[in-house]
């Protein structure tokens, strides 16, 4: 079965750029915060269940099931550092953030060719499973942070209100024509509105 693992992984790189696509091509409604949580949770909760799979094909289908999630859990990861990272470090941020990932990748490709060298490819699945689920369990613990950073505006160095609570994505200053395409929700209605009339 091992002539078969290129396509196993060329079905989450298919799997992934469906999700992309599909992702890109919907105006979410959804609050961020929503969104990165669940495609996360997706993600690793699927990674995690490769230790329980049985056959290549078992793995396969995990692979397009998860990896529709994958692409879309990178873009919430970027837009939430837009609200997490000060505009004057969002540059230092995204090169942290990078660092981490290749750093994070390496070192856990270190540690389970270790398992699978002492105990066959379960025991890289286990190495998997385990930094699958830290990592989510990790992912919770900034939740307040996350969830207050992309549902409360925050002033920009101008003074004006620089992202629109519920559509991440729109800028919300003090200029109507920068406004988010109305109704507005109530979380953040208040805030455009007081723009305009600042505006006017």
């Amino acid at each position: 079965m091992k002539q078969y693992t290129g396509f196993v992984f060329a079905c989450f790189s298919f799997s992934s750029l469906v999700g992309a696509l599909v992702y890109g091509a919907k105006n979410w409604r959804i609050p961020l915060w929503k969104r990165f949580y669940f495609c996360l949770a997706v993600v690793n909760i699927g990674i995690g269940s490769f230790l329980f799979a049985k056959h290549l094909w078992v793995i396969m289908l995990i692979y397009l099931l998860i990896g529709v999630c994958q692409a879309p859990t990178w873009v919430n990861g970027n837009q939430l550092m837009l609200h997490l990272v000060p505009p004057t470090r969002f540059t230092e941020g995204m090169a942290w953030m990078g660092a981490m990932n290749s750093i994070g990748s390496s070192a856990g490709s270190a540690i389970a060719g270790q398992f699978i060298d002492r105990f066959g490819a379960h025991g890289g699945f286990m190495v998997v499973t385990v930094l699958a689920l830290a990592s989510l369990a990790i992912a919770f613990v900034g939740f307040k942070q996350i969830k207050e950073s992309t549902e409360t505006p925050e002033r920009a160095s101008t003074g004006s209100w620089r992202w629109c609570a519920y559509h991440p994505a729109a800028t919300c200053g003090l200029r109507s024509s920068r406004l988010p395409p109305p109704p507005w929700p109530r979380s953040c209605r208040r805030w455009c509105a007081a723009g305009t009339r600042r505006a006017g």
